[in-house]
């Protein structure tokens, strides 16, 4: 797909600068005129405290991420979403995109009187409640390149999570650790390094019963990289979290490349949120 023109784009946005409630954000503008090629479909996605919603007429490109430019350089690194009315199929060479006036180019806000304004900060506003249990879910491994065999797997996790939770009020991916206060280790890395995430072992010794250290959570998904050796990303020092405006500073926590969850406890929607890691969970190589 060819990502539009920022004229064009900003012909589409309403006077909030959204369509059906998702921001067109700055840092988006240096990928008009591109091309690139749909991931998945974002017709489902997950929001935090919410679970999984529905979006229409929206898709993921190839990677396409937020790297906070616009937005006080948080770190998340969110997996843009692309309204289909921002895209067309090219039919003809790729063009050098206009200039636009200033004015035209204040509908891009990262900011309003309340705080800060991304398509995190306004999931909620541009997705509706989906069934747990949706026949549309079967079309799934079409529309995001997903394959059947991992989304009847997310449905098993679905049914052990609906027993599991009546029972002890716990998740699947949840694991527990020991500690009344968890450790802090600073390791100062700087992306590109190569670091070892540590053993199950080492790393559940860092966790509280919650599974947490210092509020960070270590999750079941987490488990198939321990012992593998990966690179550094970039360091998380601030994020924006759905639904809130505010940013929240971290410390000691880095994201991999190519560490990703595949929402497996969450219908295996296709967000591909990177895991926030703790440099106590990791070594350097």
């Amino acid at each position: 797909m060819e990502v539009r023109s920022e004229a064009e784009i900003l012909g589409t946005l309403d006077g909030e600068g959204m369509v059906d409630g998702l921001p067109f954000m700055p840092e988006m503008r240096k990928f008009c005129g591109g091309r690139y090629r749909v991931a998945a479909r974002a017709d489902r996605t997950v929001v935090q405290r919410l679970g999984v919603r529905s979006m229409k007429d929206t898709v993921h490109l190839e990677e396409l991420r937020c790297d906070g430019a616009a937005h006080d350089g948080c770190c998340r690194e969110c997996l843009l979403y692309w309204k289909e009315s921002w895209l067309r199929r090219p039919v003809e060479p790729a063009r050098a995109t206009p200039a636009l006036a200033a004015t035209a180019l204040g509908a891009l806000a990262a900011t309003d009187g309340d705080g800060y304004i991304c398509q995190a900060t306004h999931l909620e506003r541009a997705t509706v409640p989906r069934p747990r249990l949706a026949l549309q879910d079967l079309r799934a491994p079409a529309a995001e390149g997903l394959r059947p065999s991992v989304l009847l797997l997310s449905f098993g996790i679905l049914a052990v999570d609906m027993v599991k939770w009546r029972l002890v009020k716990r998740e699947w991916n949840t694991l527990r650790g020991p500690c009344k206060k968890t450790p802090v280790v600073s390791l100062g890395l700087q992306p590109g390094e190569r670091v070892r995430v540590k053993s199950r072992r080492e790393i559940l010794a860092t966790l509280d019963a919650n599974g947490w250290n210092r509020g960070l959570e270590f999750s079941r998904e987490m488990l198939p990289y321990c012992g593998r050796e990966l690179t550094v990303l970039r360091r998380v020092e601030r994020i924006l979290l759905d639904q809130t405006t505010r940013m929240r500073p971290m410390k000691d926590t880095v994201i991999l490349d190519g560490a990703v969850y595949r929402h497996l406890n969450r219908r295996a929607v296709p967000r591909r949120e990177y895991m926030f890691w703790r440099e106590c969970w990791l070594e350097r190589v």
